[in-house]
Order: C-alpha cells, then structure tokens, then sequence
C-alpha cells in the first residue's frame, strides 16, 4: 500500500488480510460523477484500448449462499467491468472459490456433514462447535448422504458443487456472470508447499 503513488482523489489506503483497500475523498467521487455526467459517451473515454485487466470479485466461500455482502460485490464488480469495458479495456472477470481441502470453512462443512451422517445412523453426538446450522446445509447434505460410501469424491462432486450451483444461479437472477471460475483445490492439485514458494521466488 505504502508503493501506490498519492493522488489529490485518494483519502487512505490500507492494506489488510491480503486486500488493498482504496478510500476516495468527497470531492474526489463528486467530481468523477460530475465529469461521467457531462460526458455525453463513455465511449469518449476510449483510451485504454490496449489495456487487459483481471477483475476478480464476490469469489465467495463454497459454505453457503450468495449473501448481502456478496450481492453488492456483485453489483459493484459486474458494473465496473462494463464501464471498463466501454473504454476500449479487454476486461477478464473472475471467479474464485476457496474449496481447499485444508481451509477452515471446508473443514467445518465437512463436520457439519460428519454429524448429520451420524444422526442418520442414530447416534447421539452433540451438533459441532464449528458446524454450519442453516437449512440450506441440511438440504444440500441430504443429495449428498447416498453417496456417503465415496465420502471424500461425493462431498466435493455433490455437496461443494450443489452450493457453487446455487451461487451462480443467485448470481445469474443479478445478471452477473464471469469469464472464467477457479477452484482452489484443482489449483492445488499436487502441489506441496516447497513448489509453490521454488515458483513464487
């Protein structure tokens, strides 16, 4: 954050849990707007022909639905793309979904869906500290338990998949669509740790 060159349009910048996280002044977004609307086109601004910029957003955990905060990503993400778009920019946009085996949501769904296959045999097991109680889970675990005999394949083919569905569906009711989807865990496919920094540096 600290590199980003000042502008007279930029209140702070911050960088945190691997975002940077831009704020504009006052004047700065009035003045945007006020130009945007004396400009008959957006069209006139076409000067970055020759730019390709990635945009990546929403990108939400596969755990659950789309939420609030994630709708407006959405909105925020899909019309920014169409206004780079319209001045010349080829936009790339981008969806990423964190379905790494190790991270600690996918490892709370997968406890959630641990103690509902134990209620399915009549154990009595308390429901877990990190487990995720939404209906929507209960559903999603109940296209899953068939296949509880291919538990590891059948949660990632059926039960993540179910709610990336559900995901793109919300998101296509927004008319937001994206370019390209990636999945962690395909990324991640054998990788260790060791290649990935001998990559990185």
């Amino acid at each position: 954050a600290a590199s980003i060159p000042k502008h007279r349009y930029v209140d702070n910048i911050d960088a945190a849990s691997g975002y940077v996280n831009i704020v504009l002044t006052s004047a700065g977004i009035a003045d945007i707007v006020c130009r945007l609307h004396d400009t008959e086109s957006l069209a006139n601004f076409n000067n970055r022909a020759n730019d390709t910029i990635v945009l990546e957003y929403v990108s939400a955990n596969p755990t659950g639905p789309i939420s609030v905060v994630n709708g407006r990503a959405a909105a925020i993400g899909s019309a920014l793309a169409n206004i780079l778009k319209t001045t010349g920019a080829h936009v790339q946009t981008h969806y990423y979904t964190n379905d790494n085996p190790d991270s600690g949501q996918i490892l709370a769904l997968k406890n959630t869906f641990d103690y509902y296959d134990k209620v399915a045999k009549g154990e009595d097991v308390e429901f877990p500290e990190d487990g995720y109680k939404g209906e929507y889970i209960k559903n999603v675990w109940e296209k899953y338990h068939p296949y509880v005999d291919i538990k590891e394949s059948a949660f990632h083919a059926i039960g993540i998949q179910s709610i990336l569905e559900s995901q793109y569906s919300d998101l296509l009711a927004l008319k937001v669509s994206f370019g390209f989807r990636y999945r962690e865990a395909e990324i991640m496919r054998g990788w260790r740790m060791d290649d990935l920094f001998r990559v990185m540096f």
